[in-house]
């Protein structure tokens, strides 16, 4: 299905530095594809969509005091991103051990280490890299 939009000069050029900013990332991780505007748009959009889904999905089964204990997802999205442990406990620099530990569900990070790990993995919805177990 083919959608027209009209967006302002200033999203437009937002757009397209964002499209800039994902293509050097992916070159950064040995991807050659270039991003594009309608990618940026598209994502955006997906992003959005998933954000509805996961609060709705959240309301009726995140309830408080609830006995399932709270895990992460920071594995499972690197190992989808072709990540490695040393290089992410690098670049935020969490001691490798403790990284380990919070990768595996050992121990919960802190708020700081949490929001070290999203901004690396690019993640910045909590619900996409949280999870609970019984």
């Amino acid at each position: 299905m083919k959608i027209e939009i009209e967006l302002k000069k200033e999203t437009l050029i937002k757009l397209e530095e964002i499209a800039r900013y994902e293509t050097l990332q992916r070159k950064l991780r040995g991807k050659e594809d270039v991003v594009g505007i309608e990618d940026i748009f598209k994502a955006a959009v997906f992003d959005y969509l998933q954000k509805v889904y996961n609060f709705n999905q959240v309301k009726e089964t995140y309830q408080l005091g609830s006995p399932y204990q709270l895990k992460n997802k920071f594995k499972k999205i690197m190992d989808q991103e072709g990540l490695k442990s040393k290089d992410l406990a690098n670049l935020t620099g969490i001691d490798p051990g403790a990284f380990s530990r919070i990768l595996n569900n050992k121990t919960q990070p802190s708020l700081d280490y949490f929001v070290r790990i999203c901004v690396a993995l690019q993640r910045y919805d909590m619900f996409s890299v949280l999870y609970k177990e019984k």
